[in-house]
């Protein structure tokens, strides 16, 4: 985290995962990371990023600091031009930098131990296992899970709220697909903190590979059963 001042107020970045709602993540994703430059997208990619940084043109450092005026005030809630005219190349590159960091995937706190969530009043659990007791409504409902899981993997977190919409349920919740209460479930998660959201997403994706895992069972256990069938069959019309 960086704290900074501009005409007599502090402001300062995120201090991790838990002080970023999904829905402002899914903002940022929207409205600024597009915005990112080639030039600082090559930098991400390179093997040494110092080295990139420092051997980058001065125009397109000119691009990036632009980039870092955006993101750094989406966070902190500034608009670009005060950042631009006001804070030094020096803070705006402390702010960037540590943003960058607090707010990596590789500082998220992951609990394995991780079942649910509370928001509100209410206490949201995940299935201990894929769609046990589920009915065939609420299995078709979630039948695009593996794609799903894919776009998450890809980066579309979107995809992350109709899965969590599915699947995350009040102890003893009837499950219930109708579009209006659907979406007004998933307005509801767009409140959940991006610590929870990132511990839902690797719970999930620790049940898709326990899924697949269940369904080469699954196969191997149809498979062996047609061969005992065609072998009993066999048997029995030698019998007869």
């Amino acid at each position: 985290m960086v704290k900074f001042e501009l005409e007599g107020h502090e402001y300062k970045t995120p201090d991790g995962w838990h002080e970023v709602k999904f829905s402002k993540f899914l903002q940022f994703l929207e409205e600024i990371q597009p915005l990112c430059p080639k030039a600082l997208l090559k930098a991400y990619e390179s093997e040494n990023i110092e080295l990139y940084w420092g051997a980058m043109s001065n125009r397109n450092k000119a691009r990036c600091y632009q980039y870092f005026a955006k993101a750094v005030g989406f966070w902190v809630g500034l608009p670009y031009e005060i950042i631009q005219k006001d804070l030094s190349i020096e803070q705006l590159e402390a702010a960037y930098w540590a943003i960058e960091v607090d707010l990596s995937l590789e500082n998220s706190q992951i609990n394995e131990d991780f079942t649910g969530f509370t928001l509100g009043n209410k206490e949201y659990l995940l299935p201990q296992r894929h769609m046990v007791g589920s009915t065939v409504l609420e299995f078709t409902e979630s039948a695009h899970f593996e794609q799903q899981m894919e776009d998450v993997k890809n980066g579309k977190w979107l995809a992350l709220l109709d899965i969590m919409a599915v699947l995350c349920r009040p102890k003893g919740e009837v499950y219930n697909y109708e579009k209006g209460h659907h979406e007004m479930r998933k307005n509801i998660f767009k409140n959940v903190t991006m610590d929870i959201v990132l511990n839902v997403s690797f719970f999930l994706f620790r049940l898709n590979e326990a899924l697949n895992k269940d369904l080469m069972i699954y196969s191997l256990l149809m498979l062996h059963r047609r061969n005992s069938q065609k072998q009993y069959q066999k048997n029995m019309d030698g019998v007869l």
